[in-house]
């Protein structure tokens, strides 16, 4: 069971690792293996469809706070009850629905909590910039009313609990699914073509005290499912690909996409949105997206194949995040959830599939000879006392190293995109 959760960041490079951290949640989701009393059934969504109704440049929307069995994996896999958002009359939805407008649209929007003993706190019904302590409170049964203008075109969120925690402060319990989409287009032309992701978290401690005990677990989604579940994207040599990402867990995670450079486009929070200039805008493989944080990404599939998009911190794409199998009899924790899995992954992992397009123009490889680097295993005797210090040595030109010449740290390879290289 993974032991370690990342809960304060003191800059972008510092990871307080090997920190166990089991906090006490007001509430916690029950694991439901099997049953036909199961209550209502609470949808996956990949966040493609607007909610409410957009006349005349208003938005109306009627979101409502429920109880209901979340799939986390497969749709007739493990399930836990939790709280989530739904449209009035529609399913639940994990991720809640999204709100999707032109700048300047009036936002109508009506929240009713249906719980009978927790007031929900929502975060994020007001106008962008703003301020992250602008909340609504609804008590139990009640329903509020609130009209806002949407404000500064961006990415964003709203989120709620009902268990008093802040964003950033042990957000991670039942009510760690009461987060959505807002997303403010600009004014003029049509929504960009996109696709928008929520990453989730979800974190129960070990619980004993009934007749079936469970193990701590935690899970993690992308618009509400966890790998091998998420949905696959395919897309076509050349093409332009556009990715609002959203992080609303109190987690932070390294997004790291193989094969192909990202042009990081935004940089945001739920509150506040920075949409970068062509000049400011930089090239990476891997974003650090912070608890609270939004971007948006730009890149292109330049070469055939599969790939994935996935988060940089083993634990967040490990098997111990797999819920325990819907048929297990056990009573007892199970330390290998992963013996009784058909996959040994699981978690924040986005599988991609690119087509060939023999039209497309895309960066190649150039045809020139490839760069020879040598990277030898060397021995430094006596190095640590009587030990040796054994080490990678990087040798590119001229004369062998020593072979005693073990630098303090392993040698950086430098490779430039498009060059041929043999190592």
């Amino acid at each position: 069971m993974i032991r370690q959760m990342i809960r304060h960041w003191a800059s972008a490079s510092l990871l307080l690792l090997g920190t166990v951290c089991m906090l006490p949640l007001a509430g916690r989701a029950e694991v439901h293996p099997r049953g036909p009393e199961a209550p209502e059934r609470i949808h996956t969504h990949a966040n493609r469809t607007p909610a409410g109704t957009l006349r005349n440049g208003v938005l109306t929307i009627r979101l409502e706070l429920r109880t209901g069995r979340w799939y986390p994996e497969a749709e007739g896999g493990p399930s836990l009850d939790v709280q989530a958002f739904g449209e009035v009359g529609k399913p639940l939805q994990i991720p809640g629905p999204l709100i999707r407008v032109p700048r300047g649209t009036e936002i109508r929007a009506s929240i009713r909590n249906t719980l009978s003993d927790s007031t929900l706190i929502l975060y994020g019904l007001h106008t962008r910039p703003g301020s992250a302590d602008d909340t609504i409170h609804v008590t139990p049964g009640a329903t509020r009313e609130v009209r806002f203008t949407a404000g500064e075109p961006g990415t964003y969120f709203y989120w709620g609990n009902t268990t008093t925690a802040e964003l950033g402060e042990k957000r991670a319990g039942v009510d760690s699914p009461l987060t959505g989409a807002m997303i403010v287009d600009p004014s003029s032309g049509a929504a960009p073509d996109d696709r928008i992701f929520v990453l989730g978290f979800l974190f129960q401690p070990a619980d004993t005290s009934g007749p079936r005990a469970t193990a701590a677990q935690e899970i993690m989604v992308i618009n509400g499912k966890s790998w091998p579940h998420t949905e696959r994207l395919t897309f076509t040599q050349g093409e332009s690909v556009r990715w609002r990402w959203i992080n609303p867990t109190d987690i932070a995670h390294p997004m790291h996409l193989h094969g192909f450079y990202f042009r990081v486009d935004s940089r945001g929070t739920s509150v506040a949105d920075t949409v970068y200039s062509l000049a400011e805008q930089r090239l990476a493989v891997t974003e650090l997206m912070l608890p609270g944080a939004t971007n948006t990404f730009r890149w292109v599939p330049e070469r055939v194949g599969n790939w994935i998009f996935h988060c940089h911190f083993g634990f967040h794409v490990s098997h111990h995040l797999i819920l325990p199998a819907p048929d297990s009899g056990s009573t007892r924790p199970d330390p290998h959830p992963a013996a009784h899995s058909p996959h040994r992954m699981a978690g924040l992992v986005l599988g991609l599939h690119v087509l060939a397009n023999p039209g497309a123009k895309v960066a190649g490889t150039t045809t020139s000879a490839p760069r020879k680097l040598r990277l030898l295993i060397q021995s430094a005797p006596n190095r640590y006392g009587k030990e040796p210090g054994l080490g990678f040595v990087l040798h590119e030109n001229g004369p062998e190293p020593p072979r005693d010449s073990v630098p303090p740290a392993g040698p950086t390879i430098v490779l430039r995109r498009g060059e041929p290289v043999a190592i």
